[in-house]
């Protein structure tokens, strides 16, 4: 006896309610059933991005001189450090920095600059110098040798050095040039993380570095500027244009103050009548706008605001 049987109809399964809520998620797996095991094996923070640029460079360039150009621009004078520190990206490995080396973009005749102070300090006795926070390996380089190459200073170590996003290393360059020529120039590092090997610029901000000759007092090309500005030179053409600053310092027994524009220019004096509309008393280290214009006799302020 043969017997036969219809097909049962399937029963419906319920759909998973999967959800991921909030957050950033790397490698998501969703199921409505699982049988056996799952590995998961999500990218870590060596992959991508943080492997293929490892290297984070923050500088400090310095100024020094103001070079009489339209509108006059601000240069490092040969001579000065320029602080460059170094850390990697989130990562669990270290980079190792092989190398760090000179490399001249340009150069051209210098044009005659302002190297008077575009600081001034306040009245009175001056607070404690504070000790830097980490240690800074110095480095030399002459603009004009070659080869180009950095020599570190007496009892500090050469590369290579190595970093990691916790370890942090700083480095003092101190550029210098014989000839009376502005140099373009930037640096480039070497570096090896995780087998790969990379070079990273470091520069001021996406522009090269600019030195301008350290010139004697008596030179040419050295506007004659000192502790106090000469009228319409230009640091204080450039401090003019500024617009934005902090107070520096402001003394209510003399009803004045001092301003240092955001753009390095010149230092100015001001008198406490252009600065009315303040509800509280100014005090050092305020951040303010102001309308400045040129004068025979230098720089006045002529209205300050509250920022």
């Amino acid at each position: 006896m043969i017997s036969s049987s219809l097909p049962t109809k399937p029963t419906p399964r319920r759909s998973a309610g999967n959800q991921v809520i909030g957050g950033q998620h790397d490698t998501v797996v969703q199921a409505g059933s699982i049988a056996g095991d799952v590995h998961v094996h999500a990218p870590g923070n060596d992959e991508g991005k943080a492997i293929e640029n490892p290297v984070i460079a923050t500088v400090r360039a310095p100024g020094g001189a103001v070079v009489d150009t339209d509108p006059p621009r601000v240069m490092a004078r040969g001579g000065h450090g320029h602080f460059v520190t170094l850390e990697a990206r989130p990562t669990t490995r270290a980079v190792v920095l092989r190398a760090l080396r000179p490399v001249i973009i340009s150069r051209r005749p210098a044009r005659k600059a302002c190297l008077g102070r575009t600081t001034v300090p306040p009245p009175g006795p001056l607070g404690p110098v504070c000790a830097a926070p980490m240690r800074v390996w110095g480095f030399s380089t002459d603009l004009d040798a070659y080869p180009l190459r950095l020599t570190p200073l007496p009892g500090d170590p050469d590369f290579p050095f190595s970093i990691s996003a916790t370890d942090v290393e700083e480095f003092c360059v101190t550029p210098t040039a014989r000839t009376e020529d502005e140099i373009s120039w930037q640096l480039e590092l070497d570096w090896t993380c995780a087998g790969r090997r990379g070079t990273t610029v470091v520069d001021n901000d996406g522009q090269p570095f600019e030195l301008w000759p350290g010139a004697r007092p008596s030179s040419d090309l050295d506007w004659g500027c000192g502790g106090e500005h000469r009228p319409g030179c230009p640091a204080q053409r450039l401090a003019a244009q500024a617009g934005q600053g902090v107070v520096g310092w402001f003394s209510h027994a003399e009803d004045r103050g001092v301003i240092f524009p955001d753009n390095e220019g010149s230092y100015m004096y001001f008198a406490g009548s252009v600065a009315a509309g303040f509800r509280a008393p100014l005090r050092g280290g305020q951040r303010v706008s102001f309308d400045a214009r040129l004068t025979p006799t230098g720089l006045e302020v002529t209205a300050l605001r509250p920022r």
